[in-house]
């Protein structure tokens, strides 16, 4: 499973027998096996139980969910006819880099501050990116700016174009 640091995360346990009596219960560690959260599974149908983990406090990183299956609500009994089953749980952060290639492929882009040479060719401005379409063009929003270069070489033409973030 491949999550979003501070993720909600939505657990489900399906027991093959359609069992709708049981109490299962997940913990979840992390590399160093320190307990993160254990989160108690609630009947939803069919011997399928769901909870959820608010991970608000989840880095990225690497952690092992175990699923555990136990006959009382206290959960001090495990259940003899349910193995433990492990899930490893990948914490990722890709947000930032998938806005800035969003941007990149000129989804809400801003250009401005432009300049020009004597063929009127562009030779200067700065690129802004942004994570809501509504921010556009403000000073809202702005998840990178980039400084553009270009030389031109005769009229509509470049030699060469460079961004850099900056």
């Amino acid at each position: 499973m491949i999550r979003f640091p501070n993720e909600t995360i939505e657990i489900a346990l399906k027991l093959d027998d359609g069992d709708e009596t049981m109490y299962p219960q997940v913990t979840v560690k992390d590399t160093s096996d320190d307990l993160q959260t254990t989160v108690d599974l609630s009947h939803a149908y069919s011997g399928i139980y769901k909870g959820a983990w608010d991970g608000g406090t989840t880095v990225a990183g690497e952690y092992k969910i175990d699923y555990l299956v136990y006959t009382d609500a206290d959960h001090t009994t495990q259940s003899a006819d349910y193995n433990e089953v492990a899930e490893d749980l990948f914490v990722v952060e890709l947000n930032d880099k998938v806005d800035r290639l969003l941007g990149l492929s000129h989804e809400n882009v801003y250009i401005d501050d432009t300049s020009y040479d004597g063929d009127n060719n562009l030779v200067g401005g700065r690129l802004r990116i942004y994570s809501d379409a509504d921010s556009v063009g403000t000073g809202s929003d702005v998840i990178g700016t980039y400084t553009i270069t270009a030389d031109g070489d005769g009229l509509n033409k470049f030699a060469s174009w460079q961004q850099v973030k900056g």
